[in-house]
């Protein structure tokens, strides 16, 4: 099961996607504003502070995060960018 939290800082919005307790993606701000813009057939590719590197990209209303052995699929309004 894939979860998104979403925690709030002085300094912007974390947002932690995990699946179960096996592993998760750490999104910070700067990562969230790209990711928030991307259209379908874009992606971005981030590494966050666990040293993943993730690729993103829109496939409709889902976002798409992999990563080596690693895949995230969260529909596009449970990261509230909006």
């Amino acid at each position: 099961m894939i979860t998104v939290s979403i925690k709030e800082y002085s300094w912007g919005t974390l947002r932690i996607i995990r699946r179960d307790n096996s592993y998760s993606c750490v999104m910070h701000p700067e990562h969230a504003k790209h990711v928030r813009l991307l259209c379908e057939g874009e992606y971005y590719s981030f590494v966050d502070e666990q040293g993943t590197d993730w690729d993103v990209r829109v496939k409709g209303d889902r976002v798409l995060f992999t990563a080596t052995y690693r895949f995230l699929d969260v529909a596009r309004e449970e990261l509230a960018f909006d």
